[in-house]
């Protein structure tokens, strides 16, 4: 008498699935938390003697540096609620250095065939430092930001949003700026000091 095996096909497949869920949530965990795509800390150019003060307070500063911000979240969330596709449309609110990692991680949204779908909110936004040079304006801020009702959907809708991840992060954002020109976000990342959120 033959005893019929369970073909391995379905397990493997079932594995595959896990597996794409499993990478998917750790993209987006990444990905939504702000942990990845920051450039590489460098110094930042001395303030040149002759840079004449682009903003006439703080408050100017940061107030243009949040309008910034919220325009490159925006953008960011739109290119994520489509899958990463024309993800290209980031260059308008990030620097071109900066927009070379964040494409990297849109395509990682395609390949995964995964998408965003929910809001963002952010909140706390505060100056940590600004300051002038000869080629133009550099802040830097502290920002909360909150993805408690934002989805990870898959090719098929199904739920993939990670069980672990952190709904409130404190970030740390870098916004330059050339002469007479209008900020751009040049890199975000997870503030590890002191949780200000």
């Amino acid at each position: 008498m033959l005893i019929a095996m369970p073909s391995p096909r379905p397990r493997r497949f079932v594995m595959r699935r896990h597996g794409a869920a499993i990478t998917a949530a750790g993209v987006l965990t990444l990905v939504l938390s702000g942990c990845v795509g920051a450039p590489a800390n460098t110094p930042s150019p001395s303030p040149s003697v002759s840079a004449e003060p682009v903003f006439a307070s703080d408050e100017e500063a940061l107030a243009a540096a949040e309008a910034a911000y919220r325009s490159f979240e925006e953008v960011s969330a739109l290119i994520a609620s489509e899958s990463g596709n024309d993800a290209e449309r980031i260059e308008a609110v990030a620097t071109p250095t900066y927009t070379v990692q964040l494409l990297d991680e849109f395509a990682q949204y395609r390949a995964l065939g995964i998408r965003a779908e929910g809001q963002t909110a952010l909140d706390s936004f505060s100056l940590v430092q600004q300051q002038t040079t000869a080629a133009g304006s550099e802040v830097v801020i502290y920002v909360c930001r909150d993805v408690g009702d934002v989805r990870v959907r898959d090719a098929s809708g199904a739920d993939v949003t990670p069980l672990d991840r952190a709904s409130r992060t404190p970030l740390i954002a870098t916004l330059v700026a050339g002469d007479g020109a209008r900020f751009l976000v040049d890199g975000v990342e997870l503030w590890s000091g002191e949780d200000f959120c």
